[in-house]
Protein backbone atom coordinates (compact mmCIF):
# COMPACT_ATOMS: atom_id res chain seq x y z
CA UNK A 1 0.00 0.00 0.00
CA UNK A 2 1.07 3.59 -0.55
CA UNK A 3 1.11 6.24 2.11
CA UNK A 4 -1.84 7.99 0.45
CA UNK A 5 -4.06 5.14 -0.74
CA UNK A 6 -4.81 1.87 1.10
CA UNK A 7 -5.41 -1.46 -0.61
CA UNK A 8 -8.85 -2.91 -1.28
CA UNK A 9 -8.68 -5.22 1.76
CA UNK A 10 -7.62 -2.31 3.97
CA UNK A 11 -10.44 -0.16 2.60
CA UNK A 12 -12.83 -2.89 3.74
CA UNK A 13 -11.40 -2.61 7.26
CA UNK A 14 -11.68 1.19 7.22
CA UNK A 15 -15.32 1.01 6.14
CA UNK A 16 -15.96 -1.43 8.96
CA UNK A 17 -14.27 0.77 11.57
CA UNK A 18 -16.18 3.84 10.39
CA UNK A 19 -19.47 2.17 11.29
CA UNK A 20 -18.56 1.85 14.98
CA UNK A 21 -17.12 3.95 17.73
CA UNK A 22 -14.21 1.51 17.85
CA UNK A 23 -13.50 -2.19 17.26
CA UNK A 24 -10.96 -4.56 18.74
CA UNK A 25 -8.70 -6.81 16.71
CA UNK A 26 -10.82 -9.88 17.44
CA UNK A 27 -14.01 -8.05 16.49
CA UNK A 28 -12.56 -7.04 13.13
CA UNK A 29 -11.45 -10.63 12.60
CA UNK A 30 -14.93 -11.93 13.49
CA UNK A 31 -16.57 -9.59 11.00
CA UNK A 32 -14.23 -10.54 8.17
CA UNK A 33 -14.72 -14.24 8.92
CA UNK A 34 -12.97 -16.55 6.45
CA UNK A 35 -11.64 -13.64 4.40
CA UNK A 36 -8.52 -13.26 6.57
CA UNK A 37 -6.75 -14.84 9.51
CA UNK A 38 -6.17 -13.00 12.76
CA UNK A 39 -2.50 -12.56 11.95
CA UNK A 40 -3.31 -11.04 8.56
CA UNK A 41 -5.83 -8.67 10.14
CA UNK A 42 -3.25 -7.52 12.70
CA UNK A 43 -0.73 -6.84 9.94
CA UNK A 44 -3.21 -4.77 7.96
CA UNK A 45 -4.24 -2.78 11.01
CA UNK A 46 -0.62 -2.05 11.93
CA UNK A 47 0.14 -0.91 8.39
CA UNK A 48 -2.90 1.37 8.50
CA UNK A 49 -1.67 2.74 11.81
CA UNK A 50 1.85 3.22 10.45
CA UNK A 51 0.59 5.33 7.53
CA UNK A 52 -1.76 7.39 9.69
CA UNK A 53 -5.12 5.94 8.61
CA UNK A 54 -6.10 4.56 12.04
CA UNK A 55 -4.96 4.80 15.61
CA UNK A 56 -5.07 2.38 18.51
CA UNK A 57 -4.70 2.07 22.25
CA UNK A 58 -5.09 -0.63 24.90
CA UNK A 59 -8.63 -1.76 25.61
CA UNK A 60 -7.76 -2.49 29.27
CA UNK A 61 -4.66 -0.54 30.30
CA UNK A 62 -4.56 -2.24 33.70
CA UNK A 63 -3.74 -5.53 31.97
CA UNK A 64 -0.68 -4.10 30.26
CA UNK A 65 0.70 -6.01 27.28
CA UNK A 66 -1.93 -8.72 27.78
CA UNK A 67 -4.71 -6.28 26.87
CA UNK A 68 -6.34 -6.37 23.47
CA UNK A 69 -6.08 -3.29 21.25
CA UNK A 70 -8.99 -1.21 19.98
CA UNK A 71 -8.91 0.64 16.67
CA UNK A 72 -10.71 3.59 15.10
CA UNK A 73 -10.06 5.69 11.94
CA UNK A 74 -8.28 9.01 11.83
CA UNK A 75 -9.42 11.85 9.57
CA UNK A 76 -7.07 10.55 6.90
CA UNK A 77 -8.79 7.17 7.05
CA UNK A 78 -12.25 8.72 6.69
CA UNK A 79 -11.05 10.76 3.69
CA UNK A 80 -9.58 7.62 2.05
CA UNK A 81 -12.98 5.95 1.86
CA UNK A 82 -14.92 9.15 1.14
CA UNK A 83 -16.76 9.05 4.45
CA UNK A 84 -18.84 12.18 5.15
CA UNK A 85 -21.21 11.04 7.93
CA UNK A 86 -20.91 11.06 11.69
CA UNK A 87 -18.12 8.73 12.90
CA UNK A 88 -19.49 5.63 14.56
CA UNK A 89 -23.05 6.18 13.29
CA UNK A 90 -23.06 5.20 9.62
CA UNK A 91 -24.11 1.59 10.05
CA UNK A 92 -25.13 0.22 13.40
CA UNK A 93 -24.82 1.02 17.04
CA UNK A 94 -22.50 -0.67 19.50
CA UNK A 95 -22.84 -4.43 19.54
CA UNK A 96 -24.59 -4.86 16.17
CA UNK A 97 -23.24 -5.66 12.69
CA UNK A 98 -23.56 -2.97 10.07
CA UNK A 99 -23.88 -5.32 7.11
CA UNK A 100 -25.71 -8.47 8.21
CA UNK A 101 -27.87 -7.58 11.16
CA UNK A 102 -30.68 -5.01 11.59
CA UNK A 103 -29.88 -1.69 13.16
CA UNK A 104 -30.47 -1.41 16.87
CA UNK A 105 -30.75 1.95 18.65
CA UNK A 106 -27.96 2.87 21.01
CA UNK A 107 -28.85 2.23 24.67
CA UNK A 108 -29.86 5.36 26.48
CA UNK A 109 -29.12 5.99 30.14
CA UNK A 110 -31.82 4.58 32.37
CA UNK A 111 -33.21 6.71 35.13
CA UNK A 112 -33.41 3.74 37.51
CA UNK A 113 -29.79 2.75 36.84
CA UNK A 114 -28.26 5.98 38.04
CA UNK A 115 -24.68 7.28 37.49
CA UNK A 116 -25.07 7.05 33.70
CA UNK A 117 -25.19 3.24 33.47
CA UNK A 118 -27.10 1.99 30.44
CA UNK A 119 -29.74 -0.72 30.68
CA UNK A 120 -27.29 -3.35 29.38
CA UNK A 121 -24.60 -2.29 31.81
CA UNK A 122 -27.09 -2.26 34.67
CA UNK A 123 -28.07 -5.87 33.88
CA UNK A 124 -24.43 -6.92 34.28
CA UNK A 125 -24.08 -4.92 37.50
CA UNK A 126 -27.21 -6.44 39.05
CA UNK A 127 -26.00 -9.92 38.15
CA UNK A 128 -22.62 -9.30 39.79
CA UNK A 129 -24.29 -7.76 42.84
CA UNK A 130 -26.35 -10.94 43.22
CA UNK A 131 -23.65 -13.51 42.49
CA UNK A 132 -20.62 -11.46 43.71
CA UNK A 133 -18.05 -13.07 41.37
CA UNK A 134 -18.53 -14.43 37.83
CA UNK A 135 -16.31 -15.21 34.88
CA UNK A 136 -16.69 -13.68 31.44
CA UNK A 137 -18.12 -16.88 29.96
CA UNK A 138 -20.65 -17.25 32.79
CA UNK A 139 -21.92 -13.71 32.25
CA UNK A 140 -22.14 -14.26 28.52
CA UNK A 141 -24.10 -17.53 28.81
CA UNK A 142 -26.60 -15.94 31.18
CA UNK A 143 -27.09 -12.49 29.63
CA UNK A 144 -25.85 -12.67 26.02
CA UNK A 145 -26.15 -16.28 24.80
CA UNK A 146 -26.89 -15.16 21.23
CA UNK A 147 -24.12 -12.54 21.07
CA UNK A 148 -20.48 -13.15 20.05
CA UNK A 149 -17.86 -13.44 22.78
CA UNK A 150 -16.40 -10.04 22.14
CA UNK A 151 -19.74 -8.36 22.84
CA UNK A 152 -19.64 -9.36 26.52
CA UNK A 153 -15.93 -8.64 26.78
CA UNK A 154 -16.38 -5.12 25.44
CA UNK A 155 -19.26 -4.43 27.82
CA UNK A 156 -17.20 -5.61 30.78
CA UNK A 157 -14.21 -3.56 29.66
CA UNK A 158 -16.32 -0.42 29.48
CA UNK A 159 -17.68 -1.05 32.98
CA UNK A 160 -14.15 -1.53 34.25
CA UNK A 161 -13.01 1.73 32.68
CA UNK A 162 -15.93 3.48 34.39
CA UNK A 163 -14.83 2.06 37.75
CA UNK A 164 -18.01 -0.01 38.21
CA UNK A 165 -16.34 -3.43 38.22
CA UNK A 166 -12.87 -4.91 38.46
CA UNK A 167 -11.45 -8.05 36.90
CA UNK A 168 -8.84 -10.58 37.97
CA UNK A 169 -7.35 -13.62 36.30
CA UNK A 170 -9.08 -16.86 37.20
CA UNK A 171 -5.85 -18.85 36.78
CA UNK A 172 -2.90 -16.48 37.31
CA UNK A 173 -0.43 -19.27 36.55
CA UNK A 174 -1.64 -19.25 32.93
CA UNK A 175 -0.90 -15.58 32.47
CA UNK A 176 -2.69 -13.85 29.58
CA UNK A 177 -4.34 -17.15 28.56
CA UNK A 178 -6.37 -17.22 31.76
CA UNK A 179 -10.05 -16.28 31.79
CA UNK A 180 -11.01 -13.30 33.94
CA UNK A 181 -13.55 -13.19 36.73
CA UNK A 182 -15.32 -9.98 37.70
CA UNK A 183 -16.67 -8.42 40.85
CA UNK A 184 -18.61 -5.22 41.39
CA UNK A 185 -17.02 -2.12 42.93
CA UNK A 186 -18.67 0.34 45.28
CA UNK A 187 -19.61 2.71 42.44
CA UNK A 188 -21.20 -0.15 40.50
CA UNK A 189 -23.27 -1.35 43.45
CA UNK A 190 -24.48 2.18 44.16
CA UNK A 191 -25.30 2.69 40.46
CA UNK A 192 -28.01 0.01 40.68
CA UNK A 193 -29.18 0.97 44.18
CA UNK A 194 -27.51 -1.88 46.10
CA UNK A 195 -25.49 -1.82 49.28
CA UNK A 196 -21.76 -2.44 49.05
CA UNK A 197 -20.11 -4.35 51.89
CA UNK A 198 -17.08 -6.49 52.70
CA UNK A 199 -18.42 -9.57 50.91
CA UNK A 200 -17.34 -8.13 47.56
CA UNK A 201 -13.76 -7.64 48.81
CA UNK A 202 -13.15 -11.30 49.63
CA UNK A 203 -11.06 -13.44 47.32
CA UNK A 204 -13.34 -16.15 45.92
CA UNK A 205 -12.37 -19.81 45.65
CA UNK A 206 -12.34 -21.21 42.12
CA UNK A 207 -14.83 -23.91 43.03
CA UNK A 208 -17.20 -21.26 44.38
CA UNK A 209 -17.16 -19.40 41.07
CA UNK A 210 -17.73 -22.67 39.21
CA UNK A 211 -20.73 -23.46 41.45
CA UNK A 212 -22.24 -20.05 40.75
CA UNK A 213 -22.01 -20.87 37.08
CA UNK A 214 -24.04 -24.00 37.82
CA UNK A 215 -26.68 -21.91 39.58
CA UNK A 216 -26.93 -19.46 36.68
CA UNK A 217 -27.28 -22.24 34.13
CA UNK A 218 -29.91 -23.92 36.29
CA UNK A 219 -31.90 -20.69 36.40
CA UNK A 220 -31.62 -20.31 32.63
CA UNK A 221 -32.79 -23.87 32.00
CA UNK A 222 -35.82 -23.35 34.25
CA UNK A 223 -36.91 -20.25 32.35
CA UNK A 224 -36.28 -21.89 28.98
CA UNK A 225 -38.67 -24.68 30.01
CA UNK A 226 -41.34 -22.05 30.75
CA UNK A 227 -41.21 -22.47 34.53
CA UNK A 228 -40.63 -19.90 37.28
CA UNK A 229 -37.93 -20.21 39.92
CA UNK A 230 -37.82 -19.22 43.58
CA UNK A 231 -34.14 -19.03 44.45
CA UNK A 232 -32.58 -20.38 47.58
CA UNK A 233 -31.75 -17.91 50.32
CA UNK A 234 -28.20 -19.22 50.52
CA UNK A 235 -27.60 -18.58 46.82
CA UNK A 236 -28.08 -14.82 47.11
CA UNK A 237 -26.10 -14.14 50.24
CA UNK A 238 -28.92 -14.23 52.75
CA UNK A 239 -30.75 -11.25 51.25
CA UNK A 240 -34.46 -11.79 50.83
CA UNK A 241 -34.74 -10.46 47.25
CA UNK A 242 -37.38 -12.82 45.89
CA UNK A 243 -39.66 -12.32 42.95
CA UNK A 244 -42.88 -13.90 41.80
CA UNK A 245 -46.31 -14.44 43.26
CA UNK A 246 -45.02 -16.06 46.45
CA UNK A 247 -42.50 -13.39 47.46
CA UNK A 248 -44.77 -10.74 48.99
CA UNK A 249 -46.02 -12.64 52.09
CA UNK A 250 -42.46 -13.39 53.15
CA UNK A 251 -40.57 -10.66 55.00
CA UNK A 252 -37.71 -10.92 57.41
CA UNK A 253 -36.38 -8.17 59.61
CA UNK A 254 -33.05 -8.23 61.39
CA UNK A 255 -31.23 -5.88 63.73
CA UNK A 256 -27.96 -5.65 65.57
CA UNK A 257 -29.36 -6.62 68.95
CA UNK A 258 -31.19 -9.77 69.99
CA UNK A 259 -34.32 -7.79 70.79
CA UNK A 260 -34.47 -6.29 67.32
CA UNK A 261 -34.34 -9.62 65.52
CA UNK A 262 -37.47 -11.44 64.39
CA UNK A 263 -37.06 -15.16 63.63
CA UNK A 264 -37.61 -16.44 60.12
CA UNK A 265 -41.28 -17.43 59.67
CA UNK A 266 -42.28 -20.95 58.74
CA UNK A 267 -43.91 -20.01 55.42
CA UNK A 268 -40.87 -19.18 53.33
CA UNK A 269 -41.36 -18.35 49.64
CA UNK A 270 -40.30 -21.91 48.82
CA UNK A 271 -42.82 -23.50 51.17
CA UNK A 272 -45.91 -21.75 49.83
CA UNK A 273 -45.93 -23.30 46.32
CA UNK A 274 -45.03 -26.68 47.81
CA UNK A 275 -48.04 -26.55 50.12
CA UNK A 276 -50.31 -25.57 47.22
CA UNK A 277 -48.95 -28.43 45.13
CA UNK A 278 -49.45 -31.01 47.89
CA UNK A 279 -53.01 -29.81 48.59
CA UNK A 280 -53.80 -29.95 44.87
CA UNK A 281 -52.47 -33.50 44.73
CA UNK A 282 -54.58 -34.50 47.73
CA UNK A 283 -57.74 -32.94 46.23
CA UNK A 284 -57.17 -34.80 42.96
CA UNK A 285 -56.64 -38.05 44.87
CA UNK A 286 -59.90 -37.59 46.80
CA UNK A 287 -61.80 -37.01 43.56
CA UNK A 288 -60.25 -40.12 42.04
CA UNK A 289 -61.20 -42.29 45.03
CA UNK A 290 -64.73 -40.88 45.07
CA UNK A 291 -65.10 -41.76 41.39
CA UNK A 292 -64.08 -45.34 42.24
CA UNK A 293 -66.98 -45.70 44.65
CA UNK A 294 -65.57 -44.67 48.03
CA UNK A 295 -68.25 -43.10 50.21
CA UNK A 296 -68.14 -39.69 51.83
CA UNK A 297 -67.69 -41.33 55.21
CA UNK A 298 -64.61 -43.19 54.02
CA UNK A 299 -63.02 -39.92 52.89
CA UNK A 300 -64.35 -37.67 55.68
CA UNK A 301 -61.04 -37.45 57.54
CA UNK A 302 -59.09 -36.58 54.43
CA UNK A 303 -61.65 -34.00 53.32
CA UNK A 304 -61.48 -32.23 56.70
CA UNK A 305 -57.69 -32.14 56.58
CA UNK A 306 -57.84 -30.74 53.06
CA UNK A 307 -60.24 -27.97 54.06
CA UNK A 308 -57.97 -27.08 56.99
CA UNK A 309 -54.99 -26.96 54.57
CA UNK A 310 -53.07 -29.45 56.66
CA UNK A 311 -50.09 -31.11 55.02
CA UNK A 312 -48.49 -32.53 58.15
CA UNK A 313 -44.76 -33.17 57.82
CA UNK A 314 -44.89 -33.79 54.06
CA UNK A 315 -43.60 -30.27 53.40
CA UNK A 316 -40.58 -29.26 55.54
CA UNK A 317 -41.23 -26.43 57.95
CA UNK A 318 -38.79 -23.94 56.40
CA UNK A 319 -37.43 -25.26 53.09
CA UNK A 320 -34.71 -23.09 51.63
CA UNK A 321 -33.77 -24.95 48.44
CA UNK A 322 -34.76 -23.76 44.98
CA UNK A 323 -38.35 -24.41 43.91
CA UNK A 324 -39.46 -24.42 40.26
CA UNK A 325 -43.15 -24.09 39.45
CA UNK A 326 -45.56 -23.14 36.67
CA UNK A 327 -47.82 -20.26 37.77
CA UNK A 328 -51.43 -21.36 37.92
CA UNK A 329 -50.53 -25.06 37.68
CA UNK A 330 -49.89 -26.35 41.23
CA UNK A 331 -49.26 -29.91 40.06
CA UNK A 332 -46.22 -28.71 38.12
CA UNK A 333 -43.93 -27.95 41.03
CA UNK A 334 -40.48 -29.36 41.77
CA UNK A 335 -37.67 -28.93 44.29
CA UNK A 336 -34.23 -28.33 42.75
CA UNK A 337 -31.09 -29.05 44.78
CA UNK A 338 -27.80 -28.16 43.02
CA UNK A 339 -24.88 -30.35 44.04
CA UNK A 340 -21.68 -28.35 44.75
CA UNK A 341 -18.59 -29.67 43.01
CA UNK A 342 -16.66 -29.92 46.28
CA UNK A 343 -19.41 -31.80 48.16
CA UNK A 344 -19.63 -35.56 48.57
CA UNK A 345 -22.09 -38.12 49.81
CA UNK A 346 -22.34 -36.35 53.17
CA UNK A 347 -24.06 -33.44 51.42
CA UNK A 348 -27.12 -35.67 51.13
CA UNK A 349 -26.99 -38.05 54.09
CA UNK A 350 -25.33 -36.10 56.91
CA UNK A 351 -27.26 -33.86 59.24
CA UNK A 352 -25.95 -30.29 59.13
CA UNK A 353 -24.74 -28.69 62.34
CA UNK A 354 -26.90 -26.25 64.28
CA UNK A 355 -26.50 -22.59 63.49
CA UNK A 356 -25.53 -20.10 66.13
CA UNK A 357 -28.35 -19.08 68.42
CA UNK A 358 -27.97 -15.35 67.78
CA UNK A 359 -28.56 -15.59 64.01
CA UNK A 360 -32.34 -15.59 64.36
CA UNK A 361 -32.62 -18.47 61.89
CA UNK A 362 -34.16 -21.88 62.38
CA UNK A 363 -31.57 -24.60 62.99
CA UNK A 364 -31.66 -27.54 60.60
CA UNK A 365 -31.12 -31.01 62.04
CA UNK A 366 -32.16 -33.32 59.19
CA UNK A 367 -30.19 -34.53 56.20
CA UNK A 368 -31.46 -33.55 52.76
CA UNK A 369 -32.60 -37.05 51.86
CA UNK A 370 -34.48 -37.31 55.12
CA UNK A 371 -35.84 -33.77 54.86
CA UNK A 372 -37.52 -34.34 51.48
CA UNK A 373 -38.22 -38.09 51.70
CA UNK A 374 -41.99 -37.66 52.26
CA UNK A 375 -42.35 -34.84 49.75
CA UNK A 376 -40.55 -36.91 47.07
CA UNK A 377 -43.53 -39.31 47.10
CA UNK A 378 -45.83 -36.50 46.00
CA UNK A 379 -43.68 -34.06 44.00
CA UNK A 380 -40.42 -34.44 42.06
CA UNK A 381 -37.28 -33.59 44.02
CA UNK A 382 -34.42 -33.19 41.57
CA UNK A 383 -30.67 -33.17 42.28
CA UNK A 384 -28.80 -31.09 39.69
CA UNK A 385 -25.20 -31.92 38.76
CA UNK A 386 -22.74 -30.21 36.47
CA UNK A 387 -21.87 -33.43 34.58
CA UNK A 388 -23.10 -37.00 34.31
CA UNK A 389 -19.82 -38.25 35.75
CA UNK A 390 -20.49 -36.28 38.92
CA UNK A 391 -24.04 -37.63 39.29
CA UNK A 392 -23.62 -41.34 38.51
CA UNK A 393 -22.13 -42.26 41.94
CA UNK A 394 -25.36 -41.05 43.59
CA UNK A 395 -27.85 -42.72 41.23
CA UNK A 396 -28.53 -45.70 43.48
CA UNK A 397 -28.84 -43.47 46.55
CA UNK A 398 -31.44 -41.27 44.84
CA UNK A 399 -33.36 -44.27 43.49
CA UNK A 400 -33.85 -45.62 47.02
CA UNK A 401 -35.01 -42.22 48.27
CA UNK A 402 -37.36 -41.57 45.33
CA UNK A 403 -35.31 -38.57 44.13
CA UNK A 404 -34.58 -37.64 40.53
CA UNK A 405 -31.21 -36.44 39.27
CA UNK A 406 -30.06 -34.80 36.06
CA UNK A 407 -27.32 -32.65 34.59
CA UNK A 408 -27.85 -28.91 34.42
CA UNK A 409 -27.87 -29.00 30.60
CA UNK A 410 -30.77 -31.49 30.63
CA UNK A 411 -32.75 -29.80 33.39
CA UNK A 412 -35.02 -27.91 30.98
CA UNK A 413 -35.89 -31.13 29.18
CA UNK A 414 -36.51 -32.85 32.51
CA UNK A 415 -38.94 -30.16 33.62
CA UNK A 416 -40.70 -30.19 30.26
CA UNK A 417 -41.31 -33.90 30.81
CA UNK A 418 -43.17 -33.10 34.03
CA UNK A 419 -45.32 -30.47 32.29
CA UNK A 420 -47.84 -33.08 31.19
CA UNK A 421 -50.11 -35.27 33.29
CA UNK A 422 -49.93 -34.62 37.03
CA UNK A 423 -46.76 -36.12 38.47
CA UNK A 424 -47.01 -39.45 40.28
CA UNK A 425 -44.12 -41.14 42.02
CA UNK A 426 -42.85 -44.39 40.51
CA UNK A 427 -43.41 -46.02 43.90
CA UNK A 428 -47.16 -45.28 43.94
CA UNK A 429 -49.64 -48.16 44.00
CA UNK A 430 -53.37 -48.36 43.62
CA UNK A 431 -55.60 -48.62 46.71
CA UNK A 432 -55.83 -52.16 47.98
CA UNK A 433 -52.34 -53.25 46.89
CA UNK A 434 -49.90 -54.58 49.53
CA UNK A 435 -48.50 -51.87 51.74
CA UNK A 436 -51.47 -49.49 51.44
CA UNK A 437 -54.42 -48.92 53.66
CA UNK A 438 -57.79 -48.99 51.94
CA UNK A 439 -58.74 -45.59 50.58
CA UNK A 440 -55.23 -44.12 50.82
CA UNK A 441 -52.97 -43.65 47.82
CA UNK A 442 -49.23 -43.77 48.58
CA UNK A 443 -48.73 -40.45 46.80
CA UNK A 444 -51.30 -38.66 48.96
CA UNK A 445 -50.73 -36.60 52.07
CA UNK A 446 -52.59 -38.97 54.38
CA UNK A 447 -50.79 -42.06 53.12
CA UNK A 448 -47.40 -40.43 53.59
CA UNK A 449 -48.37 -39.31 57.08
CA UNK A 450 -49.61 -42.82 57.97
CA UNK A 451 -46.47 -44.47 56.66
CA UNK A 452 -44.25 -42.13 58.65
CA UNK A 453 -46.18 -42.64 61.85
CA UNK A 454 -46.00 -46.44 61.51
CA UNK A 455 -42.23 -46.26 61.46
Amino acid sequence: MSKERPTQSQILILELLSAFEYLTTMEVCDYLGHRATKRAVEQRLRLLQKHGFVRADLLSPVRGAASERRWWPRKKGYDAIGFTGVPGASGASEGTRATTEPTEPSPSPSVCCGRGATAREAAVLRLLVEMRHLTTSQIRRHLHPEKPKWYTWRLLSVLQELGYIRGERMYPELGAASECYWTVCRAGAEAVGSKYDRRYLRWPARRTIEHRGLLLEMERQVHVAGWSLIKSVAHIGGRQEFGGAYAEPYKRYSGKSEEQRIPMPGDTPQRLPLVEAVLHSEAAEIERLAAQGYTHGDLQDRIERLKARQVGAVVPRAPSDDVAYVPGEPEWTAVLIPHPSWAGRAFWVRRPGHRQKDTGRQASSRARLEKYARLAKVLPVIAVFSTEEAGHPYAELFARAGFHWTTVEQLGQKLSGFSGPPYRSSNEKEPGEPGNRQGQAPGSVTAVRTASSST
